[in-house]
């Protein structure tokens, strides 16, 4: 209410001269840095420049999920774990690098013979060729910890193989022909899951 406003709508109050007056503004470029693009004037206007903002510029914690688009974070952009085969998961909460718990416990090919051609280290205690077809595979204490673990059997050649038993560290199967219904010894499979 003290300034004696301009007749003329758009107006500012300048000085000309040494005295204050009202006029018409005049255009002029704004000084800007490179993270700015234009100058302000008609036909150029102010603008981010492109790759202008840099870590300074954004405070800390603020980029937010929103903030980055669908299936643009990349396995270059994820800290690896410092152990080979861990997947990335959630515990408690927290995403955390972990070894996937495997429910394969054992596998082991048993030769006709009942030896051990080749199995898991430190799965099996030993192998009892009970009578021809029939074995006995006794595991070492800890690498199951139920009766009811789970057995995949498989037999070479063209026979029928079963369990006829099972214990807390131990089974026992046998391997028949499919024509006679005989038991035969083969060489036979199996996996152990829990």
């Amino acid at each position: 209410n003290k300034i004696n406003p301009s007749a003329t709508d758009g107006q500012v109050l300048t000085t000309v001269a040494g005295n204050a007056q009202w006029a018409a503004p005049t255009a002029g470029a704004v000084q800007t840095t490179a993270a700015i693009d234009g100058d302000g004037l008609a036909g150029n206007p102010l603008d981010l420049a492109d790759n202008a903002v840099t870590t300074a510029k954004i405070a800390d914690g603020q980029v937010q999920t929103a903030d980055i688009a669908d299936a643009n974070v990349t396995e270059n952009k994820i800290n690896p774990s410092a152990t080979d085969g861990q997947v990335l998961t959630t515990v408690a909460g927290n995403a955390q690098w972990a070894t996937v718990p495997s429910p394969v416990k054992g596998i082991a090919k048993i030769n006709s013979i009942g030896t051990i051609a080749q199995a898991t280290s430190g799965l099996i205690n030993s192998v009892v060729s009970n009578i021809t077809g029939e074995y006995t595979v006794n595991l070492n204490a800890g690498f199951v910890t139920t009766t009811n673990f789970i057995l995949q059997l498989s037999v070479l050649g063209d026979y029928r193989i079963y369990a006829t038993g099972q214990g807390t560290n131990s089974f026992t199967i046998q391997i028949k022909t499919g024509q006679t219904n005989a038991l035969v010894n083969a060489d036979w499979y199996f996996t152990i899951s829990e």
